[in-house]
């Protein structure tokens, strides 16, 4: 965290490159009208419309699992917050995929979660904000794509949980009791 940062988008994201080539999200409607790479978040309404996303980060989540290949980081620049709440948290999922019993590890280790963009583990688009609905373009863009439970780092080996109230999991090889939970390779 870098606190009393003045940039510009384009600063901003001069800084971001310098981690990777960025992605733009697919909600292309709060693209920054300069730089694509570049999503706003806002639960701001200006003239009865949305000026950003207004539910990103309501949930926990993984960015970008919707990909096949998710957001290795991100980046995020507060330009205007409130002074009480509006807290972004982060989770190290090593440490806690390392804090599982290994009796759980066992039983997650082929696990592979389906994930989809959206809101929560609904699929219910009556259940979204306006400024998350997807447009029909935006839906065929999409597909849904398999990320294994216990994810290992492509470098170094290491594993970690890769949770998303935003995934949904199949059911096969999974006890009928589980079936909205887990499924296998």
């Amino acid at each position: 965290m870098f606190r009393g940062q003045k940039l510009t988008a384009r600063e901003f994201l001069g800084f971001a490159r310098r981690f990777g080539p960025p992605e733009p999200h697919v909600v292309d409607q709060f693209h920054h009208p300069e730089y694509a790479d570049i999503l706003i978040l806002s639960d701001v309404v200006r003239d009865g419309k949305p000026a950003g996303l207004a539910d990103a980060g309501t949930y926990f989540h993984t960015d970008y699992s919707y990909l096949e290949m998710p957001a290795r980081a991100t980046m995020l620049y507060s330009i205007q917050v409130p002074r009480v709440g509006g807290d972004t948290l982060f989770a190290n999922q090593y440490a806690a995929y390392d804090g599982l019993p290994d009796s759980l590890k066992k039983k997650i280790e082929n696990l592979v979660a389906l994930h989809h963009y959206g809101n929560r583990d609904d699929l219910e688009e009556t259940s979204r904000t306006a400024a998350s609905l997807l447009t029909e373009e935006q839906k065929r863009r999409l597909q849904w794509v398999r990320h294994p439970v216990a994810r290992r780092h492509p470098v170094t080996g290491a594993r970690r949980s890769m949770p998303s109230r935003a995934a949904r999991s199949a059911s096969r090889g999974c006890p009928k009791t589980r079936q909205s939970t887990c499924s296998t390779r």
